[in-house]
């Protein structure tokens, strides 16, 4: 019996021994995915990171780092969108920021729309956000003593005159006055008919485009219909594009 539960017991052993040499660390990846950069091989570089990101999860620096094997291997599209997921994750980098943007001018991109508001408040110091942080305090306490000083004034007692007028206002309505409505029917508002439509496979009749996008353009959507949206450019141009096309900047 010993002589076949030997061969079993070394198979396990080999087995056991194999195994940790087989599970790699996300940081043993990551630095196989930079060797591969290094050795400019960027789509196998690309594919690690990307693993990476979705069985990790997501960080600035593995965007930072699959936009530019992305960049490299000629994938401008899906370099942009890890470029712009990054700074959603990190606005202020000055790197994922500088890549972009001249991943953009190279390939003759429109740059993305900037909100000034979003960037005026992103680019404010620390010792500023403590000022406003301090004047939105006192504006709040100066805004309740407001309000407790009109609640203590609403509280003093009418003048006499008033408060016999606020007394007969409040008896009801003289019942001599023609305020209510007449006898007879009264007309019934108008209903708007209601309407059937079956949905169309399209949703738009189909015309000649007049615009077209690039792989990376950064656009807004408004409507989806379909197997198709309805796409808002910056530059104020819309039309209707195929959903499957569409990357999502934040992904859910």
């Amino acid at each position: 019996m010993f002589d076949r539960l030997f061969p079993i017991l070394l198979l396990a052993l080999g087995l056991a021994s194999s195994l940790p040499a087989q599970i790699s660390s996300p940081a043993d990846d990551f630095n196989r995915a930079n060797q591969l950069v290094a050795g400019e091989k960027f789509s196998e570089a690309a594919v690690i990171y990307d693993s990476l990101i979705k069985n990790r999860g997501a960080s600035p620096e593995l965007h930072y780092n699959l936009g530019n094997a992305l960049a490299r291997s000629g994938s401008v599209g899906p370099a942009v969108l890890n470029y712009e997921r990054g700074l959603r994750l990190r606005p202020l980098d000055a790197e994922l920021r500088a890549n972009l943007n001249k991943l953009r001018q190279h390939y003759s991109l429109s740059p993305a729309p900037v909100d000034f508001i979003s960037e005026t408040l992103l680019n404010l110091s620390a010792n500023t956000w403590a000022a406003l942080l301090l004047l939105s305090a006192w504006l709040l306490c100066l805004l309740i003593l407001l309000r407790l000083f009109m609640i203590k004034k609403n509280l003093r007692p009418l003048p006499l005159h008033l408060q016999r007028r606020r007394a007969a206002a409040s008896s009801g309505p003289d019942p001599c006055l023609p305020w209510h409505l007449g006898p007879g029917p009264h007309p019934q508002p108008r209903r708007r008919p209601s309407t059937r439509y079956s949905p169309l496979p399209f949703p738009l009749p189909r015309r000649a485009a007049k615009a077209s996008l690039r792989a990376g353009e950064v656009i807004q959507t408004q409507e989806t219909h379909a197997d198709f949206t309805h796409v808002l450019h910056h530059d104020g141009k819309s039309g209707w594009l195929r959903t499957r096309d569409l990357a999502l900047i934040t992904p859910n």
